[in-house]
């Protein structure tokens, strides 16, 4: 009895990742059992760790055989204040810090920096570009969104802010 309620809530070391599954798994070994478990992240947040990691596991209801796990590296979180949220890479080389002033800092390498950035660019204009194409169903069928004018400007604009960016990343 006393070892069922100690595995209800448990630490563990990631051993291996499989990140093909849907949902991500990984095989944890926790008391020197090895055990597949799913991770569970927070929403919209999603980490492919590159190394041997602690996870906090945890049995659903009570059963042994359905096991979760949240992945955490706690020596490499960015340096945080009082009210600050952070998120950062597993390497501890680049990180995003809200706050609690209101306030963004981003951190990382000169590369790192253009790689999000493009990436954050190519994301909103595939929004916009879906948006645009959206229909709504109506008593006459489907039809296109008023705002579709709006979301074109938007892509347009998108462009020229990656057209500046590559010029003054080239100087």
């Amino acid at each position: 009895m006393l070892k069922k309620i100690r595995n209800l809530l448990r630490m563990g070391r990631i051993e291996k990742i499989k990140n093909s599954n849907t949902p991500q798994s990984a095989d944890v070994n926790s008391f020197g059992i090895t055990k597949e478990v799913v991770l569970i992240n927070p929403a919209g947040f999603f980490s492919y760790p590159d190394k041997k990691i602690t996870a906090l596991m945890f049995q659903i209801n009570g059963n042994e055989d359905n096991v979760c796990a949240i992945p955490f590296d706690p020596k490499h979180k960015p340096e945080l204040l009082k009210g600050d949220v952070g998120i950062g890479t597993l390497n501890g080389k680049m990180s995003i810090i809200c706050h609690n002033d209101g306030k963004i800092e981003i951190n990382g390498t000169t590369d790192d920096m253009v790689a999000l950035i493009f990436e954050a660019i190519g994301h909103l204009k595939d929004t916009a570009t879906q948006l645009k194409s959206t229909t709504v169903p109506t008593a006459l069928g489907a039809s296109s969104l008023s705002s579709a004018p709006f979301f074109t400007a938007q892509e347009l604009l998108l462009d020229t802010l990656k057209d500046k960016f590559e010029a003054m990343v080239k100087t």
